[in-house]
């Protein structure tokens, strides 16, 4: 069974596992940690306390494309570090706060297109904004290497920590399994008592065309569930130790709201807003980011219908597939 060693910054959990030493030895990290303010000394601290020295990191592995995960990349490729991620989240990796700035304006078009509120939507941006003090420095091109799932990272022990892509948060999401120990390192795709974010992303940097996020967030938690999981260490909150009862619970939620979705277009027609405001009764005492998040929700699991063919699109409203 692999012990690994726990750093956390901020509410950030990274991870240290042993590897073989035919595979060189030393530890293999799992996330950067995040931007945020003295994240750099908070991290060379627990390195201390926990007796490991830097040079003994020979590989990070970055479950995702998100600052509070990625966000160190750069402060690490400077040393003698083999840095990998999710092939299709480089271009963040690479870009750092350039990819967040694009990113972010496409989701600006996208909700103001909708009929969303300009106060809203600038209430939203100036709280993204200032979520992290620290800049998002890109991770050079050359310092970091694209890993798709099936890679694999010899551990001590005989172990063997396979890549798992789990898109869905993001495009380039994955997860660590060890398969011998049933163990999971999820990121963010997997977390205890709350259920993920499959937020807004795009089929590359320069386009506009929404990526699917919340059908393949889904199918990653139907993949992870015929997977022998039996703790999952996430990058956020406690460790998970009923793995399939949480994922039920992620099942379970999205297929009472997909079914209060079709509910109310098996008569009639609605537009997102419309659609977000019937569906969450609250909307007007939400703040500004959580408007936001809940019509980002629902703009995903009506491209997952559609997709699915089980809704369609009329001008910009929304109703039940003739033969669904």
């Amino acid at each position: 069974m692999i012990q690994h060693k726990k750093i956390t910054i901020d509410s950030n959990h990274l991870y240290l596992l042993p590897m073989s030493l035919n595979a060189g030895g030393g530890y293999l990290l799992i996330d950067t940690g995040p931007n945020s303010k003295n994240a750099i000394t908070l991290v060379e601290e627990h390195l201390n306390k926990i007796n490991v020295k830097k040079e003994e990191i020979k590989k990070i592995l970055i479950t995702h494309a998100h600052a509070d995960h990625a966000g160190l990349g750069a402060y690490w490729s400077q040393f003698n570090i083999d840095l990998f991620g999710g092939a299709p989240d480089m271009s963040a990796f690479t870009a750092g706060d350039q990819w967040k700035t694009i990113n972010t304006k496409k989701i600006i078009n996208q909700l103001t297109a909708i009929g969303l509120p300009k106060e809203t939507v600038n209430e939203w941006i100036i709280n993204n904004e200032g979520q992290f003090l620290n800049k998002w420095e890109p991770i050079p091109w050359n310092k970091i290497k694209p890993v798709v799932g099936g890679h694999i990272f010899p551990l001590i022990n005989n172990r063997i920590l396979e890549v798992i892509a789990c898109p869905g948060h993001t495009p380039g999401s994955i997860a660590g399994y060890i398969k011998e120990d049933g163990y999971l390192y999820s990121g963010d795709t997997i977390l205890k008592d709350t259920i993920p974010s499959t937020g807004m992303h795009f089929s590359s940097i320069s386009s506009e065309k929404k990526w699917n996020g919340n059908l393949h967030f889904r199918n990653s938690i139907h993949q992870l569930m015929n997977k022998d999981i039996k703790h999952i260490f996430p990058g956020h909150g406690d460790t998970i130790k009923e793995p399939i009862a949480t994922m039920n619970y992620y099942n379970n939620h999205y297929n009472r709201f997909e079914n209060k979705l079709l509910s109310l277009l098996k008569d009639d027609q609605f537009d997102a807003t419309q659609i977000t405001n019937l569906l969450f009764k609250q909307l007007s005492n939400f703040t500004s980011t959580n408007v936001i998040q809940a019509t980002i929700k629902v703009i995903g699991v009506i491209d997952k219908l559609i997709e699915e063919k089980r809704i369609r699109q009329i001008d910009n409203k929304y109703t039940i597939q003739k033969n669904a």
